[in-house]
């Protein structure tokens, strides 16, 4: 069986995948961004993985998503909508159907991903990139795992479970408290509710869609 390499940015994310896969599979805890995500997509390649996941959190771009449903991704895009890459449909098609059967499985949806280049934190930016790419949800490490995926002839997947609605507004300071390994830098933190306190109410909120996402992911992980 060919081995698969999970990438995923957070060590939370990878703690999903604990104890429900097999030996020929592999995880890497990239970091934020998709350059750190390709770096480490390629060395998974190098240890001999035929096969990539990128695995993880997204922000819904579309309104109807709530917080913990599935993103199966048929293409990743740039901001632009222009295409980096596309999973094979065989693997997107056997995936979609095993995820599908699960009894009480999270909702599961096949559509678009964009890879932003920052954190996208406002329902105005995230309507915007839904109307310029038709994409249903947003996250920031897919497109290095495609680019990897590409250059060395490899196959990829992106599955990614919604942390965030369409609707929602994430903390205005989040991309300043977050280490690029995706560790809170505490002081950071505090500072930034003190001078915007009312960032509290949309930490909870993000804390809250962050837990039904991680659910998700530790309830799909073993199926795919």
């Amino acid at each position: 069986m060919a081995k698969t390499g999970f990438i995923t940015a957070l060590k939370s994310e990878a703690k999903c995948l604990s104890g429900s896969l097999s030996d020929d599979h592999m995880i890497a805890v990239a970091g934020i961004g998709a350059s750190a995500a390709e770096r480490s997509a390629r060395n998974l390649i190098a240890s001999g993985c035929e096969r990539l996941i990128s695995f993880g959190l997204a922000g819904a771009l579309s309104p109807d998503f709530k917080a913990g449903d599935v993103v199966l991704a048929d293409r990743v895009v740039d901001p632009s909508g222009a295409a980096i890459g596309a999973p094979p449909a065989d693997w997107v098609e056997a995936v979609a159907g095993r995820l599908g059967e699960l009894a009480n499985g999270p909702a599961l949806h096949t559509g678009g991903v964009v890879s932003a280049a920052e954190i996208i934190t406002s329902p105005v930016e995230k309507t915007a990139l839904h109307t310029a790419t038709g994409c249903l949800a947003v996250e920031m490490e897919a497109a290095g795992v495609a680019r990897a995926a590409q250059a060395t002839g490899v196959a990829f997947l992106c599955v990614k479970a919604i942390s965030d609605t369409a609707d929602q507004n994430l903390p205005v300071n989040l991309s300043g408290v977050i280490n690029p390994d995706g560790t809170v830098r505490p002081g950071a933190l505090l500072g930034g509710l003190v001078t915007r306190p009312g960032d509290i109410v949309r930490f909870i909120a993000l804390s809250r869609g962050s837990k039904a996402a991680h659910a998700s992911l530790r309830r799909v992980g073993a199926f795919l």
